[in-house]
């Protein structure tokens, strides 16, 4: 049963994404590109599915060189700790200390519960927007400052 819902809601979210697509590149050939397939860099440039390939430090910068108003960009890297290097947690179980471990087996343990409780009280006939909606929250996450 859910392998039937879930494939059908892989096709929901597919031609809901294909729908879009065709709104808003009208030039492109919908049909052709519409496949299912993966387009990566170059190909999809050359099919229409993006207009250039850059990094966002590119991106930022020709943001800065056209006057726009960039407040601050902020890179930290991600901070180690000893108990990091004394508890690792790999993807190779060989790799994983007690943390790792204990870690993995919790996340197992929630995915039961969510599993059981979604099998109980999921809604399978509230719309495929609903049920994998995304919603932008970056007006409160943004702030300017002088």
């Amino acid at each position: 049963m859910y392998a039937v819902k879930t494939k059908q809601d892989v096709q929901d979210i597919f031609e809901l994404f294909r729908d879009f697509v065709k709104q808003n590149r009208p030039q492109l050939d919908i049909e052709k590109v519409a496949t299912g397939e993966t387009w990566f860099g170059t190909d999809a440039m050359e099919l229409g599915l993006c207009d250039e390939i850059k990094t966002v430090d590119s991106l930022l910068t020709d943001f800065v060189d056209a006057n726009y108003q960039v407040y601050e960009v902020e890179y930290e890297l991600p901070q180690e700790n000893a108990l990091s290097s004394l508890l690792p947690i790999g993807v190779d179980s060989k790799d994983q200390g007690i943390l790792g471990r204990g870690i993995r087996w919790l996340v197992r343990a929630a995915a039961a519960e969510v599993k059981a409780e979604l099998g109980t009280n999921f809604d399978l006939n509230q719309s495929v927007e609903k049920r994998y909606m995304a919603i932008d929250d970056s007006a409160n996450r943004v702030r300017s400052q002088d």
